[in-house]
C-alpha cells in the first residue's frame, strides 16, 4: 500500500502560477501544445526552454512530466497547432529535462466506429514500442500510456506493455466517463490487478474527489488541474469535515467566507495567499492567487505538503 501523489497540471503560455515558489510540491505535468505555442509566441523564451531546460528557466526542482497531447479530446476542440513524430516529442520532453518522457498515444475518447477505433488501439501499441526502443537510446525511462474502451480492453493494453518491458504506464482516455466513478475505479483496478505492485501507475486527466479518494494507493500518482480551473471560475476550494468543495468568490457572501478563512486560518502560507486574494486590484493577480491556495489546499487535503 503506498500513498498516491498528487501532480500539478501546468502551462507554460499563458504561464500558470509558480506554485513551488510558496511551497513544494509533489510533481508538474506540464502541457506539451503549451511549450509548442511558444514558437508562434514567444520564440526566445522557447530558444531558452529548449537549450536549457524547463528546471533551470523556471527554477523548478521538483519531478517533471511534459505530456504528449497535441489535439484537444473533443471535435470542436480545436488548436492550430501542427502534428509531430513520436520521435519529435520524445526528444523535446529529452531536450525539457522532463525526469521521464511519454509517449505519443491516441485518446480514444468520442470514437464511435469500431473499426476506427481498434485502428486507433493497435497504433498506440506500435508507438509504445517503438518509444521504448527511442527512450533507450536517449538513457530515459518513457511512460507508455494505457487506453481502451472497457476493463478489459484497458487490461489487455497494459498486459502488453509490461511485456515489453514498461516500468511506467499511464492511464488514459477516461475523461469521458469523469461522471461514472464505479466504471473509472474499476478500470484502474483492473489494470493494477494486471500489472502488479511493482509498474508505476498514472492517472491522466481525472481528478475529482471521489476518484482520488477511491484510487489513492491503487495508483502511483494522478495529474491535477482542478485549482486553475477553479480560480479561471473565481472559484476558493475549501477543506471541510474531510469534504473538499468550491465557493464563488465574487459575490458578497464569498467576500465574507475570505475574511472568516483569514480569521481562522493556522499556517502563515493560508493567510498570506488569502490577503493576496482580498487585496488584489485585477483578475490577473487574484487568479495566481487563488490557484495557489486551491492548490495548496488539494495539496493539503490528501496529505502532500
Amino acid at each position: 500500500m503506498f500513498k498516491t501523489k498528487i501532480f500539478l497540471t501546468w502551462y507554460v503560455s499563458p504561464e500558470d502560477p509558480r506554485y513551488w515558489e510558496f511551497f513544494p510540491i509533489p510533481g508538474l505535468v506540464v502541457a506539451i501544445k503549451s511549450v509548442l505555442r511558444l514558437m508562434r509566441t514567444n520564440q526566445l523564451l522557447f530558444q531558452r526552454l529548449i537549450s536549457r531546460g524547463f528546471k533551470r528557466v523556471f527554477s523548478y526542482n521538483g519531478f517533471l512530466v511534459i505530456d504528449s497531447l497535441l489535439k484537444g479530446f473533443y471535435k470542436n476542440d480545436y488548436d492550430n497547432l501542427r502534428d509531430l513524430a513520436q520521435n519529435d516529442i520524445l526528444y523535446l520532453q529529452y531536450a525539457l529535462d522532463a525526469d521521464i518522457l511519454v509517449h505519443k498515444d491516441h485518446p480514444l475518447v468520442n470514437i464511435d466506429d469500431e473499426n476506427l477505433r481498434l485502428k486507433m488501439y493497435r497504433k498506440n501499441l506500435i508507438l509504445a514500442e517503438l518509444a521504448l526502443k527511442f527512450s533507450d537510446k536517449l538513457g530515459k525511462e518513457v511512460m507508455l500510456v494505457v487506453h481502451g474502451w472497457d476493463a478489459k480492453s484497458y487490461a489487455k493494453c497494459a498486459r502488453y506493455y509490461t511485456g515489453l518491458g514498461a516500468k511506467y504506464l499511464g492511464i488514459g482516455s477516461l475523461l469521458a466517463l469523469k461522471n461514472n466513478v464505479n466504471t473509472i475505479v474499476g478500470i484502474v483496478r483492473k489494470i493494477r490487478e494486471e500489472v502488479g505492485s511493482k509498474i508505476w501507475l498514472h492517472l491522466f486527466g481525472v481528478t475529482s474527489q471521489l476518484v482520488l479518494n477511491r484510487v489513492n494507493g491503487i495508483v502511483n500518482s494522478v495529474d491535477a488541474s482542478t485549482p486553475i480551473r477553479a480560480a479561471f471560475n473565481r472559484e476558493i476550494i475549501i477543506y471541510d469535515n474531510g469534504v473538499l468543495r468550491r465557493v464563488k468568490i465574487s459575490s458578497l457572501h464569498g467576500y465574507m467566507i475570505l475574511k472568516e478563512m483569514l480569521d481562522k486560518a493556522k499556517t502563515k502560507i493560508e493567510q498570506k495567499l488569502i490577503r493576496g486574494i482580498l487585496s488584489s486590484q485585477s483578475f490577473i493577480n487574484q487568479k495566481k492567487y487563488l490557484a495557489v491556495y486551491n492548490a495548496y489546499i488539494t495539496l493539503k487535503a490528501f496529505d502532500q505538503l
